[in-house]
């Protein structure tokens, strides 16, 4: 059995300058950006090729069974 790509994706609004993807690129495979807003069927289909989450200021509640499957959730609201 194959395993999933160790894939970071970014939800919400956290911009990641390219020194930041190069350094987070040693410790995943890839680094997704997603929509900075909630859209549902494309956030649930990145959710569910991804094994880590960083979140910002994006609501989740619409997904928590996805989420139960990733091995990393980080969240943050900034109340921007």
């Amino acid at each position: 059995m194959r395993s999933r790509p160790r894939t970071l994706l970014v939800l919400g609004n956290l911009k990641l300058g390219d020194r930041h993807r190069r350094r987070l690129r040693t410790l995943v495979d890839r680094v997704v950006t997603g929509p900075a807003a909630p859209g549902a069927k494309e956030a649930r289909r990145l959710l569910r090729s991804a094994r880590y989450l960083f979140a910002c200021n994006f609501p989740l509640n619409a997904f928590l069974e996805d989420l139960a499957r990733l091995e990393l959730v980080v969240v943050a609201e900034t109340g921007s």
